[in-house]
């Protein structure tokens, strides 16, 4: 089970590709709302991994921090944390990470 997010500064094609690449991988989804939950909910073992297209760092980065304390692995930390620049976040379980993070290469690229 994996939180999917959206934002209204992205494409939400991004979001819904995501979406179709997940389940058609096998996997569930569900919309939370909050990235930082949703970061936190990974971390205590309630969901196996969330996916946000666009974040501000206020918005995910602690969340982050809790993730990779509990065990799991998560995008890289942004090299500078800039202030109203939104980034793409993915945080999984050690082992669903192979199946999931082959899914943001996928829609890295798509426009934004």
């Amino acid at each position: 089970l994996v939180s999917v997010g959206a934002s209204q500064h992205d494409n939400p094609d991004r979001s819904g590709q995501f979406i179709a690449d997940l389940v058609r991988d096998g996997g569930m989804y569900l919309r939370i709302g909050a990235c930082a939950q949703a970061l936190c909910y990974v971390a205590a073992g309630r969901l196996l991994a969330a996916w946000e297209p666009l974040v501000s760092p206020w918005d995910d980065l602690a969340g982050m921090l809790i993730v990779r304390e509990a065990g799991g692995l998560t995008t890289p930390f942004p090299k500078q944390v800039i202030v109203g620049k939104r980034h793409p976040v993915l945080a999984a379980a050690p082992g669903i990470w192979p199946r999931v993070s082959p899914l943001l290469e996928q829609v890295k690229d798509a426009p934004s």
